[in-house]
């Protein structure tokens, strides 16, 4: 019925009864009969499937369509307003429209519908990683008439976060002359997504050789053996390294995000540097003694340590033992010196030639 639009046609003949028999142009007559069929709702209205499933980006913005696996077909055979249907979203039990909505909403006897973005800020794979709902089909006069089937959207993850760290500078001792493979400090950044796309690939770059980081831990450690060799981490040459830390997610596989941090390395002093005189040879003079030469403080020597005070870089000042070492007084804090005893000239050996050397 539906193919001839409710409407049969039939074709009426009348021959007319003589004798004897006229020709066929002469007795017969034809005419048509049409006969309208009256459209009863005896349909539903009826989808293609009996349930739907599709995916979609995560974030996808407003007005886009979701990708169905079949699609959606809506029909009901009846004619004219019987045919006719409303079409929402619905989610347990309630009108489902904060994410999705259905296009169109009004058919008339049949339409392919498509699930298109509400709201794309909601589609977050690493909140939600599907979302289920209903597509209600209803007569519009026959509200009892109503057919519903359940759909399933996935959302598809995308690389939507950045590997952030938590600070954009990080402070970290170390001792000077540490050795290689001493652990610095371990510094990680976090990525909100999920699969590959959450997992963080660290470098350093423009940033000094002495110092590597694991590419996925994140650990930096010492690379130079500076235990064998002190001026490679000589915190008197250079006392801070400053650090550029990378992080890249997605494996570090392009296209990524990427987040920036520094790193300050400061070394701590160790007691690694010998005290240096001022001078290699100290020399004064002094009058052959007498009474008043006893105490006589003639001459100040000097020596520094490059080490880090307080404890490091304290120096204490001795004389050696000599023959000539007990005539001498050396302050071990001040160095400074001071005549004991009274020394004769004449009573020098003649190979000094009035010379009195003392080692300090």
């Amino acid at each position: 019925i539906q193919n001839v639009f409710g409407v049969i046609k039939l074709t009426i003949q009348a021959v007319e009864q003589s004798s004897p028999m006229q020709s066929t142009e002469l007795s017969t007559t034809e005419a048509t009969l049409d006969v309208s069929i009256t459209d009863i709702n005896d349909y539903k209205p009826t989808f293609n499937q009996v349930n739907y499933t599709g995916s979609i980006e995560e974030n996808t913005q407003k007005g886009l369509a979701a990708t169905m696996t079949t699609s959606i077909f809506l029909e009901d055979k009846d004619s004219n307003d019987n045919g006719q249907m409303k079409v929402w979203l619905e989610k347990d039990g309630v009108i489902y429209n904060t994410t999705f909505t259905v296009v169109p909403d009004t058919v008339n006897r049949a339409a392919e519908l498509a699930i298109k973005v509400v709201n794309g800020s909601i589609l977050d794979f690493e909140t939600i990683e599907e979302i289920t709902f209903d597509i209600v089909a209803r007569e519009v006069n026959q509200p009892n008439s109503v057919t519903k089937v359940p759909v399933v959207i996935k959302i598809v993850n995308v690389n939507d976060n950045i590997p952030a760290f938590n600070q954009s500078l990080y402070n970290v001792k170390i001792y000077e002359n540490s050795p290689k493979g001493t652990l610095v400090t371990t510094i990680s950044a976090k990525d909100l997504d999920k699969g590959n796309y959450g997992v963080i690939f660290y470098t350093l770059i423009a940033s000094d050789s002495k110092f590597v980081v694991d590419n996925k831990t994140g650990e930096i450690r010492v690379n130079v053996d500076a235990n064998l060799d002190h001026t490679l981490l000589d915190r008197e040459s250079l006392a801070i390294y400053t650090l550029n830390m990378q992080s890249q997610d997605n494996m570090g596989v392009t296209p990524t995000y990427r987040q920036f941090a520094q790193v300050q390395v400061t070394l701590e002093d160790r007691n690694d540097k010998t005290p240096v005189f001022s001078s290699d040879l100290y020399e004064t003079s002094m009058p052959e003694a007498n009474v008043t030469a006893v105490n006589y403080d003639k001459l100040k020597i000097q020596a520094t340590d490059a080490d880090l005070g307080p404890d490091n870089n304290r120096i204490s000042y001795k004389i050696e033992d000599s023959p000539w070492s007990s005539y001498f007084e050396l302050n071990n804090v001040t160095a400074k010196l001071t005549l004991l005893k009274a020394i004769d000239y004449e009573s020098l050996p003649n190979t000094t030639k009035g010379v009195i050397t003392l080692n300090i």
